[in-house]
């Protein structure tokens, strides 16, 4: 799609019908992109916006193309749409990862590490036993890692329920 020359339509749609279009034509140092936008009960206006490529060099030589957000200039990959299209930051979009509690964000590094030991999620089943091929070291030091990560979720989950007594007024 972003081949110097090509014009290309996306289209989207919600339940069969088609809600939204948008048009992009790419050039050597910048993509135009056509589209037609309004807020909730406002009219439609045509929108027409050039994003300028930016490019940074690669550890062994060669270039890495990136868009310039529209309002910050900054380097992204992904430009998320709305009544404009900006990158992450401008739109205020935080990563699931910062939404989570200590507790949660805990639990997802528990659950991710047994699923690089090829285990199930499931926290209440026995930690899965070294790969084949894993040397004994790593898998020695992933093991301390979950065991000190279960230390964690554990301290975690008692501060939350202290917390929770207090707020109840329960005994501590």
């Amino acid at each position: 799609m972003l081949t110097p020359g090509r014009t290309s339509v996306i289209t989207w749609s919600v339940g069969g019908n088609q809600t939204g279009a948008i048009r992009i034509a790419a050039q050597e140092h910048a993509l135009l992109r056509i589209y037609r936008t309004r807020s909730h009960s406002e009219e439609w206006r045509d929108a027409r916006e050039i994003v300028p490529f930016i490019t940074t060099p690669t550890a062994f030589g060669g270039r890495r193309r990136w868009f310039a957000c529209p309002r910050c200039a900054n380097p992204c990959r992904v430009l998320y749409g709305g009544g404009r299209f900006l990158c992450r930051r401008c739109w205020g979009l935080g990563y699931r990862s910062q939404r989570e509690s200590l507790w949660n964000r805990t639990l997802s590094r528990m659950h991710k590490l047994r699923a690089r030991l090829g285990g199930s999620g499931n926290l209440t089943e026995p930690f899965p036993p070294r790969p084949r091929y894993m040397h004994h070291r790593t898998y020695q030091r992933l093991r301390a890692r979950y065991m000190s990560l279960s230390g964690q979720s554990t301290a975690h989950l008692e501060g939350f329920l202290f917390r929770m007594r207090r707020k109840v007024g329960g005994p501590m």
